[in-house]
């Protein structure tokens, strides 16, 4: 008599599932907002079967809670180049800086990344009525706070973990005023990002 066995998914199986389940979520709450946040609506834009969501992700909280998570080591990734090439370009008083090619890149890369970051601010707004997700949502601002340190110190802070803070602070500014306005102006993160660098270090 034969039997019939259940071939479980490979590990990488696995990951990728559970990423594009994630990559799909961003994508509902950056099109539709919180209210369009569901098992059901990311299954159907991850084009994967009725429950997956909930295999991955037992309930709305969890899926909230890995979402904030995997945004933040995405973000990480791809802003870590980014600031230590600022850094060290800042660094170098013998030539300089090219702020308008520096904010140039950084609205590239916003625009590239626009429906991560609109999901991201909707996040934050749940995360400040909600004590578990705040402390997360916190201690991923904290990760991009310490990526702009290197920074800060280069251009002579005196406070650099304040300092760096209020460089985390502006940049978050700016994306959100570029993503909420139907007509932005990259002159407000070009000037924003000269007088702001421009000052650290001049108290």
């Amino acid at each position: 008599m034969s039997t019939t066995t259940t071939k479980k998914p490979r590990a990488e199986e696995s990951v990728d599932r559970r990423e594009a389940l994630l990559e799909a979520a961003i994508r509902v709450v950056a099109q539709q907002g919180m209210r369009g946040l569901t098992h059901r609506a990311v299954e159907i834009e991850a084009g994967v079967p009725h429950g997956s969501t909930t295999y991955y992700f037992g309930t709305r909280h969890d899926l909230l809670v890995a979402m904030m998570v995997y945004i933040r080591e995405r973000g990480q990734r791809a802003m870590e180049p980014i600031a230590r090439g600022l850094a060290l370009t800042l660094a170098d008083r013998s030539k300089p800086v090219d702020l308008d090619a520096i904010a140039t890149a950084l609205i590239a890369w916003l625009d590239a990344d626009a429906e991560i970051e609109l999901a991201r601010y909707e996040l934050q707004v749940t995360a400040a009525r909600d004590p578990e997700m705040k402390q997360l949502m916190t201690e991923n601002c904290d990760v991009f706070r310490q990526m702009c340190e290197p920074i800060v110190i280069a251009c002579g802070s005196k406070d650099p973990k304040r300092d760096s803070h209020v460089v985390q602070a502006a940049v978050d500014g700016w994306m959100f005023d570029r993503l909420t306005h139907s007509d932005p102006h990259e002159e407000t993160i070009k000037r924003g990002m000269k007088v702001l660098l421009g000052s650290i270090g001049d108290e």
